[in-house]
């Protein structure tokens, strides 16, 4: 049967295999990261290559966000918690 202009052949689609390959490297990168130490991995990359870790929050944060957001201050203020978590509780200081 040939197609005909403006009508679809397969009305039900076509079925398509779950994407395998990146359920595997998310899994891998999962795995890597709880070998690194997890949150402290973090932290310890914050402090000492902030770029880096400031293209990992671009990577995970929505693309679009409609808010009317004031923020002066608040990425210095964010630093300055994670410098001190990694000195450990306020009582261990």
């Amino acid at each position: 049967m040939a197609a005909t202009k403006g009508k679809v052949c397969n009305p039900k689609g076509r079925g398509h295999a779950p994407n395998k390959g990146a359920a595997r490297i998310a899994e891998d990168i999962v795995a890597a990261y709880k070998e690194l130490g997890g949150m402290q991995y973090l932290i310890q990359l914050a402090q000492e290559d902030r770029k880096t870790f400031c293209t990992l929050l671009l990577k995970i944060l929505p693309n679009n966000i409609k808010a009317d957001v004031d923020v002066k201050g608040q990425l210095a203020h964010f630093f300055e918690q994670i410098d001190g978590l990694s000195k450990g509780p306020p009582s261990a200081r």
